[in-house]
């Protein structure tokens, strides 16, 4: 939903048509990267009596951010941990796909890696909307209850990416290169690489990021899974 409305930010449509931004950086366009994580943390406030802030501390925090860094390796806007995805509903989960499973800095627990897939240049902005016109940039459907809000909730169905076929093609790809069977995953990956389409109608078919982050990974290593391969690696980029 926050993708979709980053779309639909009248402010943001006018910094895209700024003439001196748009010389300065071509096709500019905003994104933002996302890491959700759960667990426990310390809410406090920090500093002295001249400026204080509110602050949380707890190694669940840094692996939010540790997540949120690691969208751009990825090339995904959302990074789920396995422990966010393990308190999603079924409708939710099924909608994403395990893209990784990694262990970080620091620790030596493997932990699954999701993503939510979503495009943005599906998004439709009725600009003669009277909520619209009224507040361009606080326009929200918070409000309207939905029974199914993945597929009744424009915000989110005009953004989701994928379909379901795709995430069980990826998911057998996936599940080859867990398994130590590289030749497999790398040739089903070639093919979940670039099957996708824009939901905004470009003939020029979409890379998949994980794909991409899955066959680098596997090229490193001659296409050919390590003799010590448990079906994980180290991420190493914060």
């Amino acid at each position: 939903a926050i993708e979709g409305m980053l779309k639909k930010s009248a402010r943001l449509r006018a910094y895209g048509k700024n003439e001196e931004l748009c010389k300065k950086m071509p096709n500019y366009a905003v994104k933002m990267g996302f890491g959700l994580h759960v667990g426990w943390a310390i809410e406090g406030a920090i500093g002295s009596k001249y400026k204080v802030d509110a602050s949380y501390l707890s190694p669940n925090v840094n692996m939010a951010a540790r997540l949120e860094a690691a969208t751009k390796q990825f090339g995904v806007p959302i990074l789920l941990s396995e422990h966010f995805m393990s308190i999603c509903s079924t409708n939710a989960r099924k909608r994403c796909r395990q893209i990784d499973r990694v262990t970080v800095k620091g620790s030596t627990q493997p932990m699954g890696l999701f993503t939510y897939d979503v495009d943005d240049t599906g998004v439709q902005v009725d600009l003669d909307d009277p909520l619209y016109k009224e507040k361009p940039d606080k326009f929200t459907l918070s409000h309207v209850q939905y029974k199914n809000e993945f597929v009744e909730h424009p915000d989110i169905s005009q953004v989701t990416a994928v379909t379901p076929e795709f995430l069980a093609q990826f998911g057998e790809g996936y599940q080859a290169y867990q398994k130590g069977d590289w030749p497999t995953a790398v040739r089903i990956l070639k093919h979940t690489l670039t099957c996708r389409k824009t939901l905004g109608g470009a003939q020029d078919p979409v890379k998949d990021g994980p794909s991409q982050s899955l066959l680098d990974v596997m090229a490193d290593h001659g296409n050919v899974a390590p003799s010590d391969w448990k079906g994980y690696r180290e991420l190493t980029e914060k």
